[in-house]
Parts: C-alpha cells; structure tokens; sequence
C-alpha cells in the first residue's frame, strides 16, 4: 500500500471534488482510517459534513484536533481549517 501521506490526500480530492458518499469505501479499499492521522480524520469528517451528517461530523472533526494535539503533528492553522469547515457546512443546516 502506498504511503499514509498519498491515502490521505485521496480522500482529500474525493471531498474536494464532492465524492464524499465514496469516500467509506475509498478509505476501506486503502485501509485507511480516521485514526490513522489527525489529517485522515479531518479529511474523513468533511465528507461527513459533506453529506449533511453533522453531528457525526462535529464529533470527528473534535477527535482529529485531540489526536493532532496529542501526537504533536497537528498543523498550526489545523484549528482554523477545522473551524472554517464547520462553520461552512453548520450555515447549511
């Protein structure tokens, strides 16, 4: 399997392009999964948000901010990028 950094920026490209509804079995064909990285979760709860599944969504996005907090890679502007999709998607509602 190709790297976890290759697997996550899939799943990114299937949210950017409004796949979300593939992505579960994009990720379950790559054995990828929100745990894998806090990049992983974050991109996997867009396309919750994405299918108007919000509330799983919200939780998802949380447990990737907590795993890239506790890991030490959360990215500087991780919690902007997660605020700034919530919002986006929570105006929908």
């Amino acid at each position: 399997m190709e790297s976890l950094e290759l697997r996550t920026n899939v799943i990114a490209a299937y949210v950017c392009g409004g796949h979300g509804d593939q992505v579960p079995q994009v990720a379950a064909a790559m054995q990828i999964s929100p745990g894998d990285s806090s990049d992983v979760g974050f991109n996997m709860a867009c396309a919750l948000l994405q299918l108007r599944a919000f509330g799983d969504g919200e939780q998802q996005l949380r447990l990737a901010l907590r795993a890239g907090a506790a890991s030490g890679t959360e990215k500087p502007n991780m919690p902007c990028q997660v605020l700034s999709v919530w919002e986006r998607y929570s105006m929908k509602m």
